[in-house]
């Protein structure tokens, strides 16, 4: 199994395939949002509808804090 370094994955995502900080937000808050949809149906069923409290959530992603 090989390991990739940080540089050399941020070099990858950034000049081959042209993405920015805020597309990969874009990406993962949309993975992360269908992923709710999915956890909320399986758990309440047609219970309670997602789009119904939508409006009260939100998805906060940030990068950790490197300890010294």
């Amino acid at each position: 199994m090989s390991k990739y370094r940080y540089r050399e994955v941020k070099n990858y995502i950034h000049n081959e395939l042209k993405l920015t900080k805020e597309d990969i937000k874009d990406i993962i808050v949309s993975i992360v949002k269908e992923e709710v949809k999915r956890i909320f149906h399986n758990t309440y069923g047609d219970d309670v509808n997602i789009e119904e409290i939508v409006d009260r959530l939100s998805i906060d992603i940030s990068l950790k804090k490197k300890e010294e």
